[in-house]
């Protein structure tokens, strides 16, 4: 076939890509794309954002519309009145309420959350674990905090044990009584407050040899306390005296409290 220039009419080999008397040059041929083909890649394109806006629907709907963030955590162990609480921090995305705490590896179950409904932004939680033994809670340096969402969701926060907490402080509120049963049992009337749960392990009078049984619990806050002190040695004390006893606690501290002498129970 023969290709005719349209500047100078020269007659041309179909295959000429310039005009062989006046170098025009000829525009190659380029086929047209199939309509089918534009439409096909059109479609799958719409498919994959279709897809990947009903998996991210999908992931949001499951979770409950809310996406929780760990932002760290710290524990804090008492070991005078086996409580362990937990400071955690938490980033959500919108409201949703804690039902449940554990600790990861043990039986370690939460008794109180506060506040359990996170509110979208920073939360800080506070966790109260009781009942914790030193036995159970272990030895190690960090934690696995397991909360379960109202969603039924968990969401895992790394919180790592701190401190333990100092020694109890015991003091006595006003000024005990001392009295004598028929049977010369001598009974103490205490009022003592306490700033953890804590034991009395020993009893004693100073300066007597009288000495009661111990093992007296203490809870955090105000205790009135009874003790009955077993007088085999008849001693006798003077009415309107005041007297000191001795309380050992279960930390191998001794504490001692004032009482006043009443006479006949």
């Amino acid at each position: 076939m023969t290709k005719y220039c349209p500047r100078c009419g020269y007659p041309n080999p179909d295959d000429a890509l310039f005009c062989q008397r006046c170098g025009y040059q000829f525009t190659p041929y380029r086929p047209k794309k199939s309509s089918s083909k534009i439409i096909v890649g059109a479609v799958g394109g719409i498919i994959a954002i279709v897809v990947a806006v009903l998996a991210v629907f999908l992931v949001m709907h499951h979770s409950g519309g809310v996406a929780i963030t760990p932002l760290g955590g710290t524990l804090c162990y008492n070991p005078y009145n086996d409580e362990l609480i937990a400071n955690i921090t938490l980033n959500s995305t919108g409201k949703i309420t804690i039902i449940n705490a554990s600790i990861r590896g043990t039986s370690i179950s939460s008794t109180n959350i506060t506040p359990n409904t996170l509110l979208p932004g920073e939360n800080e939680i506070f966790i109260t674990f009781n009942s914790v033994t030193q036995q159970e809670l272990g030895n190690l340096q960090s934690y696995t905090i397991i909360l379960t969402l109202s969603n039924g969701e968990q969401i895992s926060v790394v919180a790592n044990l701190e401190e333990y907490f100092g020694s109890p402080t015991v003091n006595q509120i006003g000024t005990g009584t001392m009295c004598t049963l028929p049977n010369g049992t001598v009974k103490v009337v205490l009022t003592l407050q306490s700033n953890a749960n804590v034991r009395i392990v020993s009893i004693a009078i100073v300066g007597y040899e009288l000495q009661g049984p111990g093992e007296i619990t203490l809870t955090r806050g105000i205790n009135s306390v009874t003790i009955y002190l077993p007088n085999t040695s008849g001693y006798t004390f003077q009415p309107g005296a005041t007297y000191q006893l001795s309380l050992g606690l279960n930390d191998g501290a001794n504490i001692e409290v004032a009482v006043v002498y009443v006479g006949q129970c």
